[in-house]
């Protein structure tokens, strides 16, 4: 998907959801034709501001009733500066694993992960991350 056409996508869910969004799910057709989706994406209008860099936000969001709100996000989480934290990266595993490997599989992957310097055969892992 273009930045262009994600980031209205990627506004409405972080509002529906009242986090921030990016998740497989969010992006699946039956996440980006909902209604209440494609509503919100209508009232999203991305401006680029020159003096930002690409991997920036500056965002400012504007009420129906004239309030507004601006976020300044300088590095993204999971970005060098701002890495994911150990449950970033296992919400984010889970998230992207579920579906296609058995939840008590996705904990075994995880845990062969966190402990891939005990492994005999680091090979262990990939054998165990395919489905069935």
């Amino acid at each position: 998907m273009r930045a262009a056409a994600a980031l209205p996508l990627a506004a409405s869910f972080s509002e529906r959801a009242g986090r921030c969004a990016g998740g497989e799910k969010q992006f699946s057709d039956r996440a980006v034709t909902d209604p209440q989706v494609v509503a919100l994406r209508g009232k999203v209008n991305p401006v680029v501001t020159p003096g930002i860099d690409p991997a920036q936000v500056d965002m400012t969001v504007v009420t129906e009733d004239g309030r507004s709100f601006n976020r300044y996000i300088a590095h993204a989480v999971g970005s060098v500066e701002v890495p994911m934290t150990d449950e970033q990266l296992e919400a984010k595993f889970s998230d992207l694993a579920d579906g296609i490997l058995p939840a008590p599989t996705i904990r075994q992957v995880m845990d062969l992960c966190w402990n891939v310097e005990k492994l005999d055969n680091a090979a262990d892992i990939a054998k165990m991350s395919v489905s069935s």
